[in-house]
This record gives C-alpha cells, sequence and structure tokens, in this order.
C-alpha cells in the first residue's frame, strides 16, 4: 500500500487492517469513496471557524475548483518525474497547449464553438502529441542536460503564443471563450459550484488512470527506468518508447488541466504560463512525495490553497484588525520564498516527501503446475560469434574472438581481469556494438558494425516526399484551400512518423531495413526479445522495487497488456497480471526466494540479490542466460547453492549459459567447454581438463617462468 495506509501496515496505526486491506484490494472503489467525502467535507470545513472569518464558502470553493486544476498537473508531472524518474521543467508548456487548444477551438476569436467536453479530449491529445515531439530528439539526454531543454521547451512555448498574433492575439491573449454546457446549462461564471463538481470528477477518473499506470505492466517500466536505465534496456524494455509515453501522457494530464482553466478563466493568456508555473507544480510533487499518488495530490492541493486563498486571505484579515506590522505584509509576494524555505527544510529533514511512496502489499496466488519451465528448443547453436573485435580509441578491448554456444551446453568464458571478459559481455548482449565482427543469436545476425547506413534517411523522408508530390498534383488540378491543408499536414505527419520510427526502432523497423539491405546493431532491449537474459558483473537490481516486482519487469517482453487495457481493467489484463505473479512467485521459488516477494531489493542480503538478478534473467524465458561473475562476493555456502542452481538450470530447463566466473573450482565443475581471454584474445579452448593443463592459460594466470 502507498501513502497513509501503508503506515498502519499489520494493523498498527490509526487506520484497521481490514480496512487497509480492502483499500489495496479495491482501490479503485477507494479512491471513488474518498474523492466523493473530501468533496463533500472540505465545503463544510470552510464553514466552521477559523476558515469562516477568511472568507465566504463561495469563494473557497471557487479556490478549490482551480486548486484541482493544480492537482491535476501535479498528478501529471509525478508520471514524468516521480514514476520514469525524468526532469521536466518545462511541464507548465503543455499546460499552456490545452489552454489555447480550447481556446482556439471554442471562443469568437476563432469563430468555432466545440462544446467544452470533446475539447478535453481533444486539448489533452494535442498536449499529448506534443510531449511526443518534445521527448522524442531529447530521450537521449539525462539528468541536468534534459532538464535544461525541457526548460527551454517551457520558455519557448509562451513566447511563441504571445508573438503569433495573428493566431493566438498575442500578448491580450484569447478573451471571450465559451463556458462549459451541460444538457442545456450553462455553467456561470459567479457560481464556482459546477466547475468544483467537475474538477472533482475528472481528478477522480485521473487518479484512478495513475493508479492502474502505476501497478501495469507500463508503471513497472517506468519505475524500472527511474531506478536503472540499462538494467531496464537489458530485461526487454524499449527504454525510447516508455519514456516517450511517459511524456505523452503527463503532457496530456496537462491538457486536461489546460481545457478546464480556459473554460473556467473565459481567458487565455502567455503571462498564465510562465517558468514559475513549473516550478510551483515540481515543488508540489517534490513536497507530497515523488511517486505517491495520493502525497502529490494532497501536496498540490495544500500548496494552491495557500498560495492563492490563505495567504491572499491573510492580508485582507491582518488588515481587517489593523495588525501591526502584519498589515503592512503582502504575503503572496512571499510564496516563492516560503517554497524554498519548504524544500530545504523537507531536503534536510524528509527527503523523499510528505507522504513518500510505500511498498505495495500483494496478494499471494500459487501456481498448481509448479514452476516455469524454459526451454530452448533450437537445435543450431544459440550463439555463434565471429572475428569480434571491439576498439576503444587504440586500445584493443576484444580482438578477433570466435565463441560458439551449443544449445543446453555451459561455456565458461574466464581470464585475468582486464582480458576483456566483460567487454565481449557487453557486445554480446547489444550493449555496445564492435568495431568489427559479427554475432548470430540462433541464426539470426543480431550485432554488427553498421552496413550501408547511409541509405536510412532515405527511408526517413522518402514517404513524405511521395506524400508532398501527391498533393502537389491535386493542388495544382483543383486549387482548393482545403486539398492544400490536407496534404500539408499529411506530408508533416509522415515525415514524423518516420523520424519517431528511426528513434523507436520497432520491430517492422528492423524489417524494412533489411528489404534495403541497411543494418543495425540490436539494442540491449532487442537481444532480450531474440532470447538473451543476463545478470551483471556489479548487481544491478531495481533497488527501490520488490522482489516480485523485478521479476514482473523481466517478464516484460512477454506481457501484452497496454495502458487502454490497464485503465479499464479489462479481463485481459487481469488474467495476464494473475498468471504472470504466479508465474513470478515460481521463479523465486526456483532460485530459493520462496516467501521473500514483498521484500524490497535492497534489503535482501547480497547473496538473495544475486539470486533474484538469475531470477529476474530467467523470466524472459531466454534461450542463453549470460552470467557474469554470479559468485562473487559469496561465502563457500553460498557459492555452492548457486553453483547447485546453475547446473540445475541446464538439466532441468534446457538453457544454454555463458559463464564468466574467477572461481576455478565452480568453473571447472560445471563447464561444458572453457574458453580463455587474455589481453582481448582467445588463448585457449577446450574441456576444463584440456584448459586446466594448457601452458599459455598457466603462464596467463600464473606468469612465465623465470629465465
Amino acid at each position: 500500500m502507498s501513502g497513509m495506509a501503508h503506515a498502519s501496515r499489520g494493523g498498527r496505526g490509526w487506520v484497521p487492517e481490514g480496512l487497509t486491506t480492502f483499500a489495496g484490494q479495491h482501490r479503485s472503489i477507494s479512491i471513488i469513496v474518498a474523492m466523493t467525502l473530501v468533496t463533500i467535507l472540505l465545503p463544510v470545513v470552510v464553514l466552521v471557524p477559523p476558515f469562516s472569518t477568511f472568507s465566504r464558502q463561495q469563494v473557497w470553493v471557487d479556490g478549490f475548483a482551480i486548486s484541482g486544476v493544480f492537482v491535476l498537473l501535479a498528478l501529471g508531472l509525478n508520471i514524468v518525474v516521480g514514476l520514469a524518474g525524468l526532469l521536466d521543467l518545462g511541464y507548465a508548456a503543455f499546460y499552456a497547449i490545452g489552454a489555447y487548444a480550447y481556446a482556439y477551438g471554442a471562443s469568437p476569436f476563432s469563430g468555432l464553438h466545440i462544446p467544452f467536453w470533446p475539447m478535453l479530449l481533444v486539448g489533452a491529445m494535442v498536449a499529448a502529441v506534443f510531449g511526443v515531439l518534445l521527448g522524442a530528439p531529447t530521450l537521449r539526454l539525462r539528468g541536468d542536460y534534459l532538464a535544461i531543454v525541457t526548460l527551454g521547451f517551457g520558455e519557448i512555448v509562451p513566447i511563441v503564443f504571445k508573438n503569433s498574433d495573428t493566431y493566438t492575439n498575442g500578448t491580450n491573449g484569447i478573451g471571450g471563450v465559451y463556458k462549459p454546457e451541460l444538457f442545456g446549462f450553462v455553467f456561470p461564471l459567479t457560481d464556482p459550484w459546477p466547475f468544483y463538481i467537475t474538477m472533482a470528477v475528472i481528478v477522480t477518473l485521473v487518479m484512478i488512470f495513475v493508479y492502474r499506470l502505476q501497478d501495469s505492466r507500463l508503471g513497472r517500466a517506468w519505475q524500472a527506468i527511474r531506478e536503472d536505465e540499462l538494467a531496464a534496456d537489458s530485461n526487454g524494455i524499449n527504454t525510447v518508447t516508455t519514456k516517450l509515453l511517459a511524456f505523452a501522457l503527463g503532457a496530456s494530464t496537462a491538457g486536461f488541466a489546460g481545457v478546464f482553466t480556459a473554460a473556467k478563466l473565459t481567458l487565455v493568456s502567455p503571462d498564465q504560463f510562465l517558468f514559475t508555473v513549473s516550478f510551483t507544480i515540481l515543488a508540489m510533487v517534490v513536497l507530497g512525495g515523488m511517486g505517491n499518488i495520493w502525497g502529490v495530490a494532497v501536496g498540490a492541493f495544500v500548496l494552491y490553497t495557500i498560495q492563492s486563498v490563505l495567504l491572499k486571505q491573510l492580508n485582507q484579515f491582518f488588515a481587517a484588525i489593523n495588525a501591526p506590522v502584519l498589515q503592512n505584509i503582502d504575503f503572496v509576494q512571499y510564496q516563492f520564498l516560503l517554497y524554498g524555505l519548504a524544500l530545504v527544510v523537507m531536503m534536510l529533514v524528509r527527503p523523499e516527501g510528505l507522504f513518500p511512496s510505500g511498498r505495495r502489499g500483494r496478494h499471494r496466488h500459487r501456481d498448481p503446475r509448479g514452476p516455469v519451465i524454459v526451454t530452448a528448443d533450437d537445435t543450431t547453436p544459440v550463439l555463434h560469434a565471429r572475428e569480434v573485435t571491439m576498439r576503444f580509441g587504440g586500445l584493443v578491448a576484444v580482438n578477433r574472438v570466435n565463441l560458439e554456444i551449443p544449445a543446453g551446453a555451459i561455456i565458461s568464458l574466464i581470464g585475468p581481469n582486464g582480458a576483456g571478459k566483460t567487454t565481449l559481455f557487453n557486445v554480446i548482449a547489444g550493449i555496445i556494438e564492435p568495431t568489427s565482427g559479427a554475432i548470430d543469436l540462433r541464426g539470426r545476425r543480431m550485432v554488427a558494425p553498421a552496413a550501408r547506413s547511409y541509405l536510412e534517411p532515405v527511408i526517413w523522408v522518402a514517404p513524405a516526399v511521395v506524400m508532398g508530390i501527391l498533393g502537389f498534383i491535386a493542388v495544382q488540378a483543383t486549387g482548393s484551400q482545403a486539398v492544400i491543408a490536407i496534404s500539408l499536414l499529411a506530408t508533416i505527419a509522415l515525415l514524423v512518423t518516420t523520424l519517431l520510427a528511426a528513434i523507436i526502432r520497432p520491430r517492422w523497423y528492423y524489417r524494412l531495413l533489411d528489404r534495403f539491405g541497411i543494418f543495425r546493431s540490436a539494442r540491449p532491449s532487442d537481444m532480450v526479445h531474440a532470447g538473451i537474459g543476463r545478470t551483471f558483473q556489479n548487481i544491478r537490481l531495481f533497488q527501490n522495487m520488490t522482489a516480485i516486482e523485478n521479476v514482473l519487469v523481466g517478464m516484460h517482453i512477454n506481457l501484452s497488456s497496454t495502458p487502454v487495457d490497464a485503465f479499464f481493467s479489462t479481463p485481459r489484463q487481469r488474467r495476464e497480471e494473475a498468471s504472470a505473479r504466479v508465474q513470478a512467485r515460481s521463479l523465486l521459488e526456483l532460485v530459493g526466494l520462496a516467501g521473500r516477494d514483498d521484500e524490497v531489493a535492497r534489503n535482501l542480503p547480497y547473496g538473495d540479490q544475486r539470486r533474484l538478478e538469475v531470477a529476474r534473467a530467467l523470466a524472459s524465458k531466454p534461450a542463453l542466460l549470460l552470467l557474469d561473475e554470479p559468485t562473487a562476493g559469496m561465502n563457500p555456502r553460498e557459492t555452492s547453492e548457486l553453483t547447485q542452481l546453475i547446473d540445475r538450470l541446464r538439466r532441468d530447463l534446457g538453457l544454454a549459459i555463458l559463464l564468466i566466473e574467477h572461481d576455478m573450482r565452480v568453473v571447472m565443475g560445471i563447464s561444458d567447454r572453457i574458453t580463455v581471454l587474455d589481453h582481448g584474445e582467445r588463448i585457449a579452448e577446450g574441456t576444463p581438463e584440456e584448459v586446466r593443463s594448457n601452458p599459455r592459460v598457466i603462464e596467463a594466470y600464473l606468469g612465465s617462468p623465470a629465465a
């Protein structure tokens, strides 16, 4: 459970255990009930002193309606920052795009009057498109660099709106925006209640949507990227697509908020969407607790209510009672000073936020069928590496290495430190592209230097050029302005689509490249799809996720539910999640972690973390398992247990295994064949007995005898 319910797990605290369990099992119902209670109680509470002394109920309700806008914005930014771990400092730009979309679609300025309710979706979709357009070229950036780019985008958008007088009315903005209408009832500006109720419904739906996403296949992928992007990529997650979805869904939520704001205020101007708005929303997310949906919602509501209602009322209150000194202070001017102080105190006292994201309780499902069986049914060699060379400048880390791994075999890769073992592993896993040579996986070329890549830009622009030519012909034939607009939009859409495909590189894009004889090395996620699972020399678990969540991330490529499935909690999604958890628990049991499902990975002992990493690698049902020094740092008992596990994986599951290991007792005890590297070159290959007695191997490990 997360948020307040987490504090009372096990029956401790002020929330009964039964209620906590029910809330975890029926989260959507819990959100509806909680939001209904909040919506009813807030207007009642402000009738009680001291709130009633500050202002009338109607003023409070109006402030609550606008507070809901910032709750929406904080929930959307929480997807980007809290779940996916992407720092976005220009989030207000998407808020502006949604607002201007409605203002242009429903105002005398444009002559259009599209109803408010469909425009909610239109504004969200327009903002989502711009989220993808921003995300696509910038997602290779991380940390401060990504923050600077998003900050620039957030500054550019208001400037564009301000200077595009023809389309946005410039600095004056677009006024006279039509108000929402429902069954003939037009929402009056002087009555905040319809807006308040509408916002409560929108916030409730968005919270349900975000909660369901968080617990879904996509939500786990976001959290995995936040924890360790390389490990996520190496577990089959297409990090580019996943991050683009975070940007798009976060932006769409801001689009909802923008449409509502435009309808509520009936005026949209560039000054409403300055950097201070982005900073305010980020402060709400950080103070509320990144990743905690209820915490972020509460933080946003409280901060905005303090900023826009309470501080203003304090000015009037102290002036009315002639309070010395205080009546001369404009508290609103000091709001950002208060934010700064609050953030500093929070970082010192509670850096995870007021309501940190807790670990969620899980229902236990036992698999009547026993452990999941993973088999490699291909009789051809699982992997064939030919003349692989990897140079880093003048350093040759791997030099013309050949390696073949038959199905169901354990092949060990040994050598002194710095021999090039991990570099070869990373080439096989698709993390780095070799300088020369090639790697085939089950008969298919997967990794090699790029070939005929100069032709790839032709694929990007050719469809758009063809569409442009056809559009030009149509325009010449008809002379219609509508045809001009349609052909221009179609040309731009095709160009954007092909460029996005080049960035995301879905499977059909690889097939298209093959048709033109163009070769691009597979990414780590592509190698997982092709049948490789791996562990790392230094453990790379998702430390803040539970053991079962780590394994579920490893199962990402075998699950197919979409965000739409998650939102509507479709039967397919529920069946898939239940089955996935059954299989995940079977894998944990297989590696000796039965009953440790809900333990956070960072809290597990070192040996258990190693076993959990193996379980996660097995979750993708690989044909080839790469184990990089799996027994490093283990005591003799743990080493013996893991050695038995590796042998059982080969014997019971039919896996081919490529093992890097420095413990010679492990290597000699379980290997079918051993390849020895030294200074990047293969110096020996054979059975354990042959390698043990090889003079070059003895020299590499012990040195040459003195002259």
